[in-house]
């Protein structure tokens, strides 16, 4: 039987890897931020909701939103050691 290997954990431990993240984490904000608001803006002008800036304003939340989970999984990662960083 063929067996998969697994690949460690990433570790993120380092301030480069810390700044990384946190940048992810404020750009993928700021991606529903907007997204959510082209969809109020769209509303508001009286779009209808299969309007290109309802659309599109639904899609970068979404990406936003996926980003931000992502991001979420990569900082439960524990550091060598067992403790969390």
């Amino acid at each position: 039987m063929v067996r998969a290997r697994s690949r460690p954990a990433p570790h993120y431990h380092t301030n480069v890897q810390r700044a990384h993240l946190a940048s992810t984490r404020v750009l993928s904000a700021l991606l529903v931020g907007l997204g959510l608001a082209m969809v109020v803006l769209a509303l508001a002008k009286g779009a209808g909701p299969l309007a290109l800036g309802v659309v599109l304003g639904l899609m970068l939340a979404a990406i936003g939103a996926l980003r931000l989970w992502f991001a979420r999984d990569a900082s439960s990662v524990r550091a060598p050691g067992g403790s969390k960083r």
